[in-house]
């Protein structure tokens, strides 16, 4: 962890590559939020789009699932609307 200001301070992502094989659990993950919930205000995971995500060998729904919410970010007029349906759909059946 990087302190960069008196109230920020940063995990950096893993190096290229695909993610750590614990770090795809949702157990661990989940533990991990907790005890960063507890030393600080909040907690933002920054995760890969539903489309592509493989490529990172990360799950981002199993990751979304151990978090308290979850904001979906577009691009204007770049992002298709069946994308942006598909993914809620998608973090919906999943509980999320």
């Amino acid at each position: 962890m990087q302190t960069v200001a008196p109230a920020l301070t940063l995990l950096p992502a893993p190096g290229a590559g695909p993610i750590p094989p614990i770090l795809r659990e949702r157990s661990v993950l989940a533990d991990l939020v907790r005890r960063w919930s507890e030393r600080f205000d909040a907690v933002i995971v920054d995760l890969p789009p539903l489309e592509g995500a493989a490529s990172f060998g990360a799950d981002p729904v199993s990751a979304a699932q151990a978090l308290d919410g979850v904001v979906i970010s577009v691009m204007v007029r770049r992002t298709r609307e069946a994308a942006l349906i598909g993914t809620v759909e998608t973090l919906a059946a999943a509980g999320v």
